[in-house]
């Protein structure tokens, strides 16, 4: 094969294998890099989408949840409730298309309207009185939050579109569960939101993320189960089934009935499988073939948060792998072209390198034959023999050799210019005269490097004075131990600053072991000295501080519960050792504390990570055992791995002993308790028996008297025995028998009383925020009338809140605006003025009146059990309310006074705790 072939295939070979290789290899990895990569970007923009619409449904649940938890609807009174919610629909803007208060009974009130004849329910003709009612049992919107799946539950529930009974249009139902005081199910408030709305919103998102030039991209939302809500082919969107005449059809039940299309039992296997997973709430890609057209698609998805929604993507596999196609043009395009290329190339080089190497091939030949003449024509002059290409070769390798020895020499330089500090090379004795120095010294000394190696300045003359001999033990131990040295010291820069280096170097021995020089290098380590001294000195700052505190503080090592640092207060005659335990020093343990009544909190932030605070019994430095409030912290490193505990401990012995006495003191006084109230039922329950047979008996002797007044009239008796018998039967008897009904009714009233009072102190309380003036306002309503036949006046100022029972704080307050009104002055008109303040943490309360007043003498014997001011009056009672008030009052840690003047009127004061 001729020599210009060979070069030729050779070129060719050399330069296309790798050439064809890496194209192969860089068409294959970004073809599957340009496909995640475009399915990536789709799935971005989702979410983006996903999140915009998940904070639209986020901000309908919070208005629905906020209606809910209203006292207002707790009362589930439609005629106080439709004027709220008739005006918050105004203020939405059309956001909701209707309001609607469902009962548990799933009949409801809309604020579209209901029938006035039942109440405002809503009814299937709210015109005709005896219309039978609407009902929403079959919605899930009731099932889950008021019906038969929600069991005293505070549930919120966004629905899945659906048709409206009421207007028949598409609508999606936000409904929460309304929760009475007592924690039971009241009913539900729910708000319909028209499906336009919700279809524009997805619209908006729609153009924002599928671009105007991929009209392939589809876009389609599901329901929690599955349900198209959003396709762009509106057979599969949930819809009224249209009769022939274009109406609604209903079902048996007078419903209209409803279409729905679910991804899962989509015809393509792939997709139905992919539809799984979009129910599950879970974001992904899946390809399938579509069962129409049999082309092969990509679905993006991503779930909608608040709403149990999921959004997806469609488009064909085609539009990702059209710039992978493009790619692939491209790539074979450049391939072509670099092979035509390449063998243009080859020929040349094949023709430029073989003619000068066949021209010598021929001369030498000649010279062989002995033809001396034979001249080589040739314009290289590379080839000119054997001889002549032997010494270019000498003199090419010599200049390559050169060229070499520049280039890491430059290399050298370079290395030592960007090494972190100067290097240099100095003579091996005081002040060490530097043979080499890089210019990083100036950075450290101020001074140019030349300054150095010109001698015009020794380093040793920079060296602090009582520095130097450091450095020159340094450098005599590295002489005569043959190891490097490294030291610290100080020197002063040419502004007279002082600064640390820290140097680094070893001495260089000729072949007889005698030192030439010292070659290292010196860093600046002027800041990390400054910083470590600050450490140091805020270390000393730290202890000294935590010292300073009364109660133990620990830092503890979680690896082996070992203290790493303590205060006085927790070590006492202790030394810090190392090894020693916080179990070793607190509790006299060999091993960490556990069990219910001693808590580890180092076990229990190793599993948290979080704060906690226990109870501890440890024993204090005098080696007492003492009550510890015990709060515990971690300490996390950068990549959040748990390293330490800090722990102090506060002293709460006393206190501890305190609650255990109350404690004791409360179960004595329950007992107590228990036994009086057991003492007030037996006795009213035994006084009671005899009572009833008092009474009984005396109506029987009535009885037997007018019977005994008949058969007299028809005995006869002396004009003085019948006047004697008559006046027994009619006048001495029945007087008698009025004296005994009075006295039972009596004895029957303190019984009462007992039994209320009794009940006012056992019965279970629940402690509350309390709105003070919305309970004054159903208190006032309560009396308003009376108040008008009385032809009071009664104001009210703005009240703070408190904490306590509802139900109890509202007896207090209406026990005393009754009595206000009972004992009003007759001659002049009434008023009632109620008021109240904040004072540090309690409100207190006055009602204030200008009835009869109260004697000072009986100020204080009011509030006691069947005492009443003035017991011969008309104004009635049993003298046990304001005792009942008081027995409230003290179990709320509230009080009850009273400031009068007879003739003037009084002034109540009630106390609470402040809100």
């Amino acid at each position: 094969m001729r020599l210009g072939l060979k070069i030729t295939i050779y070129t060719l070979l050399i330069a296309l294998l790798p050439f064809i290789a890496t194209m192969i290899i860089t068409l294959a990895h970004n073809s599957e890099y340009i496909q995640t990569l475009t399915l990536n970007s789709v799935e971005n923009e989702l979410k983006t989408g996903a999140e915009a619409i998940s904070g639209y449904f986020s901000t309908r649940i919070s208005d629905i949840a906020t209606y809910a938890d209203m006292p207002m609807l707790k009362t589930m009174d439609w005629k106080r409730i439709e004027p709220y919610l008739q005006s918050e629909l105004k203020r939405h803007e059309g956001i909701y298309e209707k309001l609607l208060l469902g009962r548990l009974d799933s009949h409801y009130y809309v604020t579209a309207g209901g029938n006035p004849a039942q109440d405002g329910l809503a009814s299937f003709d709210n015109s005709d009185p005896d219309s039978r009612l609407k009902s929403i049992r079959q919605r899930p919107y009731w099932q889950i939050t008021a019906g038969p799946k929600n069991v005293n539950r505070r549930t919120v529930y966004l629905s899945d579109p659906m048709i409206s009974y009421t207007t028949g249009v598409k609508q999606v139902m936000v409904a929460s569960s309304i929760m009475s005081d007592e924690g039971k199910t009241a009913g539900m408030i729910a708000g319909a939101i028209e499906w336009d709305q919700i279809e524009s919103l997805i619209n908006k998102i729609r153009k924002r993320i599928i671009p105007e030039d991929i009209p392939e991209q589809k876009m389609f939302l599901i329901s929690a189960d599955g349900v198209y809500i959003y396709h762009w082919d509106p057979k599969k969107i949930v819809h009224l089934v249209l009769d022939e005449a274009g109406k609604p059809l209903i079902n048996e039940i007078g419903e209209k009935v409803v279409s729905k299309s679910k991804v899962t039992e989509d015809p393509s296997a792939e997709l139905a499988k992919a539809g799984k997973s979009m129910v599950a709430g879970e974001t992904g890609t899946a390809f399938y073939t579509d069962a129409e057209t049999q082309e092969e698609m990509a679905v993006v998805f991503a779930p909608i948060a608040s709403a149990r929604y999921t959004i997806a993507i469609v488009q064909p596999k085609r539009v990702i792998m059209k710039p992978i196609i493009n790619l692939q043009m491209y790539l074979i395009t450049v391939m072509v072209v670099t092979i035509i290329v390449v063998l243009v190339v080859s020929l040349l080089m094949a023709h430029k390198i073989s003619i000068p190497i066949i021209t010598l091939s021929n001369a030498a030949k000649q010279i062989a034959k002995g033809q001396k003449h034979a001249t080589i024509k040739t314009t290289s002059k590379d080839e000119v023999g054997e001889l002549t290409e032997t010494f270019n070769s000498m003199a090419v390798s010599l200049q390559e050799r050169e060229l070499s020895l520049k280039n890491s020499e430059k290399r050298y330089r370079t290395l030592v210019e960007n090494i972190p500090g100067a290097v240099y090379r100095s003579e091996i004795d005081f002040p060490w005269y530097m043979m080499h120095m890089s210019e990083a010294v100036s950075s450290i000394t101020q001074y140019n490097a030349t300054v150095f190696i010109d001698r015009n300045i020794a380093f040793g003359n920079l060296i602090i004075a009582h520095d130097i001999e450091i450095v020159e033990k340094a450098v005599k131990d590295a002489c005569v131990n043959h190891e490097p040295f490294t030291v610290e010291y100080g020197i002063v820069d040419a502004n007279g600053n002082t600064r640390y280096v820290f140097e680094k170097g070893q001495v260089i021995y000729d072949e007889n072991d005698k030192p030439l020089w010292l070659d290292g290098v010196i860093m600046d380590i002027t800041e990390h000295k400054q910083a470590v001294e600050q450490d140091v000195e805020k270390g000393r700052f730290i202890k000294k501080a935590l010292d300073a505190l009364d109660h133990p503080f620990y830092v503890i090592n979680i690896d082996d519960y070992s203290i790493a640092m303590a205060n006085s207060a927790a070590l006492g005659d202790h030394v810090l050792e190392e090894g020693l335990t916080c179990y070793g020093l607190t509790h006299r343990f060999n091993k960490p504390c556990s069990g219910p009544n001693e808590i580890c909190p180092i076990k229990e932030i190793r599993k948290t990570h979080k704060p906690l605070t226990v109870e501890h019994t440890h024993y204090d430095s005098f080696g007492n055992k003492r009550r510890y409030e015990v709060h515990a912290h971690p300490i996390l490193d950068r990549s959040g791995k748990l390293m330490q505990v800090i722990e102090y401990n506060i002293d709460i012995t006393e206190k501890h002993h305190a609650q255990m006495e109350q404690k004791r003191l409360m179960k004595i006084l329950e007992t107590k308790n228990k036994e009086l109230q057991s003492i007030v039922y037996v006795a009213s329950h035994d006084l009671k028996s005899p009572l009833v047979n008092i009474s009984g008996f005396g109506k029987e002797l009535s009885m037997y008297c007018d019977r005994l007044s008949k058969l007299l009239t028809k005995t006869e008796l002396t004009e003085s025995d019948k006047k004697k018998i008559d006046e027994i039967i009619k006048e001495s008897v029945p007087e008698s028998l009025e004296f005994i009904n009075a006295s039972t009714k009596k004895i029957n009233m303190l019984i009462n009383g007992l039994l209320q009072v009794s009940r006012a102190g056992s019965t279970q309380l629940n402690i509350e925020s309390l709105d003070m003036n919305k309970i004054m306002k159903d208190i006032v309503e309560t009396i308003e009338f009376q108040a008008k036949q009385a032809g009071v006046s009664i104001n009210v100022d703005d009240l703070p809140p408190c904490m306590g029972d509802l139900p109890k704080t509202n007896q207090v307050f209406s026990n005393l605006l009754s009595n206000a009104l009972k004992y009003l002055d007759p001659s002049r008109e009434g008023k009632i003025h109620i008021s109240g303040w904040k004072e540090n943490h309690i409100s207190v309360y006055c009602i204030e009146d200008n009835g009869i007043g109260i004697a000072p003498d009986y100020q204080e014997k009011i509030f006691e059990v069947f005492h009443r001011l003035h017991p011969d009056d008309s104004a009635g009672g049993e003298g046990i309310g304001l005792t009942i008030v008081m027995r409230i009052l003290d179990r709320q840690n509230g009080r009850i006074w009273v400031e009068s003047e007879t003739g003037k009127g009084s002034k109540f004061y009630v106390s609470l705790p402040a809100l």
